[in-house]
């Protein structure tokens, strides 16, 4: 598969072991994932649930790193770091620009995805 600029699969083929059927369930996975949760972290912040926040951008971390799509996994980390803080120092505005980055990143990724899943 081809680096795009969203997605950089090297890692999630890695993973797959080059097994074909592999990537393509690991990539379903990830565009599933993406989809159903990517409204999730702006919903946690908007109410200040942080310790929801942090688990949720824990386990997010590991399913973005198949993606390869680095501003989307920065974006996520950030948030991550923030709400181990409770949110201290992080101002409304960074927290938005990190929320609307993931959401960008996620649906450019979604949209590579579906397109990298026909060609397999």
């Amino acid at each position: 598969m081809k680096k795009s600029s969203a997605l950089d699969l090297q890692y999630l083929q890695t993973m797959a072991g080059g097994d074909k059927e592999v990537v393509k369930k690991l990539m379903k996975t990830l565009l599933k994932d993406l989809k159903d949760n990517t409204a999730k972290a702006r919903k946690l912040c908007q109410q200040e649930r942080w310790s929801e926040l942090e688990g949720f951008c824990h386990y997010f971390k590991s399913t973005l790193s198949f993606s390869g799509n680095t501003p989307l996994i920065n974006a996520n980390l950030q948030l991550w770091e923030i709400a181990q803080k409770e949110g201290a120092n992080a101002t409304a505005p960074l927290i938005n620009k990190l929320l609307k980055q993931l959401e960008q990143q996620s649906q450019l990724t979604i949209r590579e995805l579906q397109n990298a899943l026909k060609t397999i």
